[in-house]
């Protein structure tokens, strides 16, 4: 599925897209150095992006899944403004533009 997703972006991109790339970020999943650095990754391979945004992960689809008698899978809590901030660091550590800390 992940070649599927990069091959389609490929496509997209070397035909010129306006494109937007979204990134969840999840605590214990991928709030980590490595995915920090992949997003730096993506803004030098790819200088025509529109953007990347950062969306700090958050609980609300809970509710939802309990309703419809669903597991929700990721046991996290809603992101708090202290973790934003730290993620923030982090990607400057790792090289991130201003333009993706400021989107999240």
């Amino acid at each position: 599925r992940m070649f599927l997703i990069k091959k389609n972006f490929l496509i997209l991109y070397e035909n010129h897209a306006q494109i937007t790339v979204r990134c969840p970020v999840i605590p214990g999943i991928n709030d980590n150095k490595e995915h920090f650095s992949a997003i730096h990754d993506l803004e030098r391979k790819y200088p025509n992006l529109n953007g990347i945004e950062i969306l700090p992960y958050h609980d609300f689809g809970k509710g939802k899944a309990t309703s419809l008698s669903r597991e929700y899978a990721i046991h996290a809590k809603t992101v708090s403004a202290k973790t934003i901030e730290k993620w923030k660091k982090e990607m400057v550590s790792c090289g991130c533009s201003e333009s993706v800390i400021k989107s999240f």
